[in-house]
């Protein structure tokens, strides 16, 4: 009695898997769209269908002028719930506070009626870690920079006023000093005062 195996064909099914499954992974930087979700009433009762949402960015929450814009038509509301994706473009959301307001209309019907009050934009916990200060310690080291990471020419305009720089010219010198005054040199005598 002669046996058949199968196992010439699972090594070349095995092989394929694995070939599928090394395939070098597409690494994508973050996006700069983020998802909205909200509740949406029609005449005091959850709303159904399908809307169309118009979300605009302010600086102030009430008044002033648009700062960036986007429409979302046919986003889907189901017993009041919606979820809408929404991309303000690279460059928007650069520490500036925001509020953003609302508009919605029956999908593609009539006017965009106005919702209030503006919702401040406020910051997803992983907004709030950037890769540039992913490397500060602590949050107050993340204003700073390291001098070894600075690097060009610098103008004296540039440093700060109480910086005392060698050789500079027009540096005044302020406060209470102590010691006998050994080493100075190049000092006019009216430059001291009691």
């Amino acid at each position: 009695m002669k046996h058949r195996t199968h196992s010439h064909f699972a090594v070349p099914a095995l092989l394929t898997i694995l070939a599928l499954n090394l395939q070098p992974q597409q690494l994508r930087a973050q996006g700069t769209a983020f998802t909205y979700q909200g509740q949406l009433a029609n005449s005091a009762a959850p709303a159904n269908g399908a809307y169309d949402f118009a979300f605009t960015l302010f600086t102030t929450n009430t008044g002033g002028s648009a700062a960036a814009g986007i429409t979302n038509p046919t986003v889907a509301v189901s017993n009041g719930m919606f979820t809408a994706m929404l991309d303000f473009g690279p460059g928007v959301f650069n520490g500036t506070s925001y509020w953003l307001e609302l508009a919605v209309r029956t999908n593609g019907a009539g006017s965009f009626t106005t919702l209030s009050p503006r919702q401040p934009v406020t910051p997803a916990p992983y907004a709030m870690y950037s890769a540039n200060a992913g490397s500060a310690a602590t949050a107050a080291s993340a204003s700073s920079v390291a001098a070894t990471n600075i690097s060009g020419s610098f103008s004296l305009t540039q440093l700060p006023a109480v910086l005392v720089t060698n050789g500079a010219s027009g540096v005044n010198l302020f406060g209470t000093f102590s010691g006998n005054g050994g080493g100075l040199t190049n000092l006019p005598l009216t430059s001291l005062v009691n």
